[in-house]
C-alpha cells in the first residue's frame, strides 16, 4: 500500500498503479490527505485519486463501500467530528458521481498520526 502525508498538509501525489485494487482484500486503500488543515472540504487536486476510486467502486457494483475518515491531532470531540465530516465528504462525492447511496457507509475513524481517508470494499 502507499501512504499519505505525514501531517495535515495536502497530498498531491497519485497512488502507484494498481494501488486501489488493494481495496478488494481486507486491507484498506489509503487515499491519503484530500483536505486542507482543519477542513472537511475536498481540495481540487485529489480529483484523479477520486476518479480512480469511482471507477473501482463502479467496477465492483456488488460490493459495499466503507469510507473511514481520520483527522490529525488530539482525540477530542472536534477532531472526531472532523474525521466523520471528511468521510461524509468523500461519500457525498461518490453519490454525486452516480454511486448508489445505499452501498456507502461513512465512518469517522477518529484521530491518526496523519489525516487520511481509508476505503474498504466489502
Amino acid at each position: 500500500s502507499w501512504e499519505g502525508a505525514e501531517n495535515d498538509g495536502a497530498m498531491t501525489v497519485a497512488p502507484p498503479q494498481g494501488a486501489l485494487n488493494e481495496a478488494l482484500g481486507d486491507d484498506p486503500v489509503h487515499l491519503g490527505t484530500l483536505f486542507g488543515a482543519g477542513s472537511s472540504e475536498l481540495e481540487a487536486g485529489p480529483g484523479n485519486r477520486l476518479n480512480t476510486l469511482l471507477q473501482l467502486v463502479q467496477d465492483n457494483s456488488e460490493r459495499l463501500v466503507e469510507i473511514r475518515g481520520y483527522a490529525f491531532g488530539a482525540d477530542t470531540g472536534d477532531t472526531r467530528e472532523l474525521a466523520q465530516s471528511r468521510a461524509e465528504a468523500v461519500r457525498d462525492w461518490l453519490i454525486d458521481n452516480g454511486v448508489d447511496p445505499s452501498r456507502i457507509e461513512a465512518v469517522g475513524g477518529g484521530t491518526s498520526s496523519r489525516s487520511q481517508i481509508d476505503v474498504f470494499l466489502r
